[in-house]
């Protein structure tokens, strides 16, 4: 359950930081 539950978690925080990285500078991210 824990383990899940923190895969979820580091999977939409890199997610995200993938998502900034390409989309950054073109697409304004509001977190």
């Amino acid at each position: 359950m824990e383990r899940a539950g923190y895969s979820r978690k580091q999977l939409k925080e890199s997610a995200a930081t993938f998502v900034d990285a390409l989309f950054g500078p073109a697409i304004p991210v509001s977190r």
